[in-house]
């Protein structure tokens, strides 16, 4: 009788094969089938949350994130605007003592307004009103104050 591994195992009979590969195939659909509807269930959660999310945001008085985008982008155009218009002569490197814009990126928003309003730029802040020495702040830093 020989000894080898081969010889040893018994074999297979192709019927058995096809009835395994069956079983898991059966298997693997029936996960599948369940994810499918794991997915389903989430995806409806996400919009009822979101929905929620909305309804409570509006209750609260709360801007939603477009609006908020719309006010951004008017802030951050009538800023340039302002700092093209009396800033940009001196920080676009006019003047070395004068920051560069890139420097006055680095400040705080309330920094920028507190130089505007009270500190070292007070006299060339004196034409802009609160909101347009916040508006340029915004605009150099990217922050709200």
């Amino acid at each position: 009788m020989p000894t080898s591994c081969l010889h040893a195992a018994p074999a297979m009979a192709p019927l058995s094969v096809v009835t395994r590969v069956a079983h898991v195939t059966h298997v693997t659909l029936g996960t599948l089938g369940t994810l499918g509807t794991l997915i389903t269930h989430v995806t409806r959660l996400k919009r009822r949350l979101s929905l929620l999310t909305l309804a409570s945001c509006l209750t609260l008085g709360i801007t939603p994130a477009a609006a908020q985008t719309a006010d951004d982008d008017a802030a951050h155009s009538a800023g340039a605007s302002d700092y093209a218009l009396l800033c940009a002569g001196c920080h676009e490197g006019a003047l070395l003592e004068a920051p560069q814009r890139s420097a006055l990126a680095l400040f705080s928003p309330e920094r920028i307004v507190k130089s505007l309003e009270s500190g070292i730029m007070a006299t060339q802040g004196m034409p802009l009103t609160r909101a347009k020495k916040r508006d340029v702040a915004f605009f150099l830093t990217g922050k709200r104050v």
